[in-house]
């Protein structure tokens, strides 16, 4: 038998970039070149862990390295060598080495974890096909090797229950028919069971393999061989990380049996239908595959590998704060080295008993080594760690908040990253997909319209029934427009948001019921069901081949939702999709499926049935460039040939893909879909072509060789032939399936909306439908303006639009409205929700003022760059009140993302409240987030804003990860989205708990943890700067060594952590009846200038406070005499600079320890019970340390000498009540403020309230939007 030569297309291979060849190895004559050729790829390895034995410490020292704070205090503890500061060196060093080993031992651990569970991966036994050498013999049979010694071109053999080892192709199966059941829930988290199909060309010959593992030894006495060419090989693209696509084709030669000397080539494409990804489990008995991506080319190592790792925006201020304390040090110290050596050369520093030596350039820089050193201490060592603690209890609190459960769906709250946990307090952006994320996305068809009709078809739970006449519009609770409702205000109280969401029923209809029912389809009916039944990839699981049989009971599953509901539609109206069916005529040697489709001939729900059998010769697969799906098949009873297509309107309704229609079908399939559209309901447009047998057998040649083709090639090569098959339609109808809001949907919006998030919808979804959700879900109120930049063809045109809208909102108190009846808007129109009906609203300008107009123009860009800062928090408080409402198509946003226009379009965007992208694709999802975030800074000025973005499928991915907070949905789309995002939830409705509470308490804790460390520092040093006035600024250290290192560690640091655990401002009452306390501290505003310069202010007034009264009372201030202390064989003992020192630090550690108690506003009894713990531990530990140091020490016995001083206990109660007197102030001005906010908050909601109740009584208002 001929064959190919493998050699060359090896060589053939290497130069091209976008394909690989891995050669079977199934054949005792092939065996060495498979080895030879497969050679090449990377052994199968899973390494999940990020070091190795002997780079582990190196490595993560060297990342810690990265931090400010470790490398600053690296650099301290170096020079504590090279200066003459009597302050030990284990002051910094020790405090270092504890919080670098915290992170050491939580990284080594981590990554132990990941070395045993690759072990584990790696040395699972699998059962390869091997050849072995028998001196002049070659054995071939099944031999146990471990999946690290698995190599590309083995034939594997996987049993049920067992994990694929590496991306493998599936050869045979244990079932005849080629099934093969897996389930990826490791891969994409979905628990339903997949199938995936062998190749009709391999199953048979491969099948044999499985006799050979149940009965050893029957294929060597049988048959010698796999009755499959020896030379056979996979050509694929290069890994990539996508679990939804594979390219590649399965090339072999057999002999020709016509004997005329040449072999007959063969070239099956493959997709990724006939692939076992590795951490796929198998639920059939058995199946044969070969390995063609092994270790790090797997697509799971490929996206198991670490993304851009996200950074708080906090995190960045406090890096930003922490590198100006380093500065305020360097400068301090510069002043003092200078200081110190001026003085030395004054009288006052030239005294018989100072003696310097000789002054060189190493003296001096020792003297600012020492200086650095003192210094140093204005920086918190052990911030970084503490923070990090109390995130990662913060991200506990979510994922265990029992509010966040959903029953239903029995799913809690996930955390994938815990160092983002104050940037949900700060959130300015919130960009949300529709379909999964807003809505159920459990779809539910409700009606359909035929291409050549001007009526539609309900379908009810008893029937079939046609709408007759002009549809009557419904609104969103399922009453006539007309008829009185609710009207939408803003919310200023959880209590209003519940009233509201009262009156929006999620059982919502937007269509009316027919009235005659339909006992007999049409053949243009019958057509439009056939196109629904075939026109899709969903599985059938039917419990029995009886009740298959029957077409009754059938169980579908599908990765759409969509298509779910149009199956299960047609089976309502009598077309019943019984699957696939395995066969063993013609059609299998031409690699087409077969499909069979029940139908119930005569009246819907009769008994006569008939069996229509369809070849499918080929899939054209949805994608979000076409829009469309397209098949093509073959009739078994009259051997007539189609293509069917479904897709959006904008793909159908193409002239040249629709080309078979007149102009009037046209018209008439456009009105229904707007029709349908804006009831809310999601439409797809159904179209038709016959052909002839030969074209069919053409394209279906031409599909499967541009499928079997990769890279760049691949996509060239489908979009030709796409463009030949969907070409020259004929429409047949339209689909409206309904996607029902989620519980709690509209309150979660409207409370993030009066907190001042602006909310972007990202969809693919038409305009009208979009719209229509919008509406139903609260984003666009009646009483809102609508500004539409939609269906623009050239820059031009949106450049004009923009100008024109950004010209009518400034130029608002100057503007005439203007009402006139009319159709729907035109593009770039503005309307608004009116009271009457379908009414256009157009703005006038008033002439006599546009001069003046450019004059205050200018003006206002000016005043808006001196005062950006103003603007901005200016344009989030209107976000709850702002009545404007933007709306943009994919194709316009293209043009309006340009760099001409990017900043004029995000200036209109931010004068919005919310803005509906539609029509965009998944692409153009993550660049307006990023648009967003990096064009507003440029806008409005500061730093980037703060964006989370919310979406529940794989489409929502890139999305995600671009924005700060990406927040994934537990949907049907799987679970890609979950695994990408930093936080998951059951439902969308728990953001507004999650930003508005866990939001708030977390920037609030995380925030005043910094500032109470900066606080606490200054305090220290504030104190030490004192005492080197007195000393000429020698560097002379004020306390014992050990005190400097615990004062950071643990006097203080744990009362801090405690209260970033446990601290909550306001009560979650509070927080979720008035939403509009979130934007009161939103961009970072405990992070202002002005408030961390408070902060350090109050630590300068806190330390001298304690430094000059135990100066002047303790000490005598250099006027009177020092305290004295009763000393047991002592008559008189007085206070020295030790004992000063040390009282100077008691008096800041407990001053500090109350400050925490002075703001703190929630006292649990874990809080009390810790500090008391921690002071108790504190105390012992210090006590113990001044009995048993060294007499000579300066620490020795000072606790138990201050402790017999009256001075000192006196001095205690005078010092704690200056220091902490403007803390005190503080928190009574600030309590005072927040009820002050808090009442006018419910003043604003009880008149919102009123004027609801008011405007309810009216019986005009509706909710329609033009």
């Amino acid at each position: 038998m001929g064959g190919l030569d493998c050699s060359k297309l090896h060589l053939l291979s290497k130069k091209s970039q976008q394909e690989r060849c891995v050669v079977l190895n199934h054949s005792k004559i092939n065996r060495h070149s498979a080895d030879s050729v497969n050679r090449q790829f990377p052994k199968n390895v899973a390494v999940s862990s990020h070091y190795t034995w002997w780079n582990f410490l190196v490595l993560d020292i060297f990342e810690q390295m990265h931090s400010v704070s470790n490398f600053f205090f690296t650099m301290i503890s170096i020079i504590f060598f090279f200066g003459e500061t009597p302050i030990s060196p284990a002051t910094v060093v020790a405090p270092l080495i504890v919080v670098m080993s915290v992170q050491i031992i939580k990284d080594g651990y981590d990554d132990l974890g990941r070395h045993l569970n690759d072990k584990k991966i790696n040395d699972t036994p699998f059962l390869v096909w091997v050849h072995k050498d028998r001196g002049f013999e070659v054995e071939s049979s099944w031999d146990s090797v471990k999946a690290r010694n698995i190599r590309c071109g083995d034939l594997i053999l996987c049993r049920e229950g067992e994990s694929f080892p590496c991306d493998t192709l599936l050869l045979a199966s244990s079932n005849h028919d080629g099934k093969v059941a897996v389930t990826t829930g490791n891969l994409d988290g979905e628990s339903s069971v997949k199938t995936r199909f062998t190749l009709p060309a391999t199953q048979k010959p491969f099948e044999v393999l499985l006799k050979e593992f149940n009965s050893p030894g029957t294929l060597g006495s049988l048959l010698g061989d796999v009755n499959f060419p020896s030379v056979a090989h996979i050509v694929c693209q290069n890994p990539t990380d996508d679990f939804g696509t594979f390219e590649g084709r399965l090339e072999y030669a057999t002999a020709n049996t016509e004997g005329n000397g040449t072999d007959n080539q063969h070239s099956i494409p493959l997709t990724i239908e006939n692939i076992g990804l590795r951490g796929a489990t198998l639920r059939t008995s058995g199946v044969i595959c070969v390995a063609i991506y092994t270790g790090k080319d797997t697509k799971l190592s490929l996206n198991a590998k670490c993304g851009q790792k996200k950074t708080s925006s906090t995190k960045h201020r406090f890096n930003s704060i922490l590198l100006i304390f380093i500065l305020a040090m360097l400068i301090l110290t510069l002043i003092f080295v200078g200081i110190e050596y001026g003085w030395q050369n004054q009288v006052s520093g030239s005294g018989w008993y100072l003696v310097y030596g000789q002054l060189t350039a190493w003296k001096v820089t020792q003297g600012a080594f020492d200086e650095a050193i003192l210094m140093n201490y204005l920086i918190p060592i052990s911030m970084i760690v503490i923070m990090e603690i109390v995130q990662f209890f913060l991200a506990l609190y979510a994922v265990n908040d029992i509010t966040f459960y959903d029953e239903h769906l029995g799913k809690h709250c996930q955390v994938n990253a815990t160092n983002i946990a104050e940037e949900l307090g700060q959130v300015e952006f919130l960009f949300s997909d529709k379909t999964g994320t807003l809505t159920e996305n459990k779809m539910e068809f409700r009606c359909f319209a035929l291409a050549e009709e001007n009526h539609a078809y309900s379908l009810e739970e008893d029937g079939l029934y046609k709408i007759s006449g002009k549809p009557k519009q419904y609104s969103n609770e399922g009453v006539p427009m007309g008829v009185k409702e609710f009207v939408d205000v803003t919310f200023e109280s959880s209590e209003d948001e519940n009233e509201a969401d009262s009156f929006a029923k999620q059982a919502s209809r937007h269509w009316q019921r027919g009235t005659e029912r339909v006992t007999e389809h049409s053949e243009e009916a019958e057509l439009f069901w056939k196109v629904a039944t075939l026109c899709h990839s969903v599985e059938v699981k039917a419990s029995s081949e009886a009740e298959e049989q029957k077409g009754d009971n059938m169980n579908y599953s599908a990765a759409s939702p969509d298509e779910l509901a149009l199956v299960r539609a047609a089976a309502k109206c009598g077309f019943v999709y019984l699957g696939r069916e395995s066969t063993t005529d013609e059609w299998t040697d031409l690699g087409r499926e077969t499909v069979r489709v029940s139908t119930l001939s005569g009246a819907a729900g009769g008994d006569g049935r008939k069996l229509l059998h369809f070849y499918r010769g080929g899939t054209l697969e949805f994608d979000s460039t076409r829009r469309r799906m397209s098949v093509l098949v073959q009739s078994a009873q009259d051997g007539r040939c189609f293509v069917f297509s479904k897709g959006a309107e904008t793909a159908i309704l193409n002239q040249r893909v629709s080309s078979g229609s007149p102009p009037r079908i046209h018209d008439n399939v456009t009105r229904q879909v707007n029709d349908f559209a804006s009831r809310g309901l999601r439409t797809l447009v159904f179209a038709a072509r016959e052909v002839s047998a030969s074209l069919y057998r053409t394209m279906v040649d031409e599909l499967k060789r541009a499928q079997g083709l990769t890279g760049q090639e691949r996509i060239k090569a489908l979009e030709k032939i796409s463009a030949k098959i969907e070409s020259r339609l004929s429409l047949v109808g339209v689909s409206g399936v309904e996607d029902r809001l989620q519980p709690g949907v509209k309150r979660c919006l409207r409370s993030l909306i009066t907190a001042g998030i602006q909310v972007w919808v990202l969809t693919g979804d038409k305009e009208e439908t979009a719209t229509k959700i919008s509406q139903t879900a609260g984003l666009f109120s009646r009483q809102m303006t609508l500004l539409r930049l939609t269906q623009y063809e050239n820059v031009e045109s949106v450049a004009r639009a923009i100008s024109d809208h950004l010209k009518l909102i400034q130029m608002t108190p100057e503007l005439v409205l203007d009402q006139a009846g009319g159709n729907p808007a035109p593009p770039g129109s503005v309307t608004t929700c009116s009271t009457e009906g379908e009414t256009s609203v157009s703005l006038t300008r008033v002439t006599r003022t546009q001069c003046a107009a450019r004059w205050l123009e200018k003006l206002r860009s000016w005043f808006q760059q001196a005062w950006t800062t103003g603007h901005r928090k200016g344009h989030q408080q209107r976000n709850g009140t702002r009545t404007i409402g933007l709306v943009i198509d994919g194709q316009t946003l293209r043009y309006a993302t340009s760099d001409i226009l990017r900043r004029n379009f995000l200036k209109l965007c931010l004068e919005a409240s919310t803005v509906l992208c539609c029509r965009l694709t998944p692409f153009q999802k993550a660049a307006v987030v990023k648009l967003v975030a990096e064009g507003t800074k440029d806008v409005i000025g500061l730093k980037a804003p703060v964006t989370a973005a919310v979406g529940d499928g794989g489409n929502d991915v890139a999305m995600l990860l671009q924005a700060n907070v990406g927040i994934g949905i537990f949907g049907n789309e799987g679970r890609q989205a979950v695994r990408a995002a930093d936080y998951a939830f059951p439902l969308f409705k728990h953001l507004q708990r999650l930003f508005l509470v866990h939001g708030q308490w977390n920037y609030y804790r995380m925030s005043f943890m910094a500032l109470l460390f900066y606080h606490k520092c200054i305090a220290l040093v504030a104190a030490q700067i004192y005492q080197l006035s007195f000393s000429g600024f020698s560097a002379q250290p004020l306390f014992d060594s050990l005190l400097y290192a615990l004062y950071n560690l643990t006097m203080t640091s744990c009362s801090i952590c405690a209260f970033g655990l446990f601290e909550r401002h306001l009560s979650e009452a509070d927080l979720l009846r008035h939403p509009f306390l979130y934007r009161l501290m939103s961009q970072n505003a405990n992070y202002s200038p002005w408030y961390v310069v408070l902060w350090c202010l109050d630590g300068l007034w806190l330390g001298s406070v304690c430094y000059f009264i135990s100066y002047f009372v303790l000490v005598g201030g250099g006027v009177y005499a020092e305290a004295i202390f009763v000393l047991t064989g002592t008559s008189y003992a007085t206070l020295d600079i030790d004992l000063f020192g040390t009282a100077v630090f008691l008096y800041l550690t407990i001053a500090v320890n109350f400050r925490l108690f002075v703001i703190t506003r929630t006292f649990t009894l874990a809080l009390i019970i810790g500090n008391i713990a921690f002071g108790v531990g504190n105390f012992i530990v210090t006590y113990v340390y001044q009995r048993m140091t060294s007499p000579i020490s300066i620490f020795y016995m000072n606790l138990s000498y201050l402790a017999h001083c009256p001075a000192f206990w006196l001095a205690m109660p005078l010092s704690l009540t200056l220091g902490l007197l403007p803390d005190l102030l503080w928190r009574l001005g600030s309590d005072y403020w927040w009820k002050q906010q808090i009442s006018r908050g419910s003043d604003r909601g009880r008149k919102s309230k009123a004027a609801r109740t008011l405007l309810r009584g009216s019986p005009t208002l509706n909710l329609t939007e033009l």
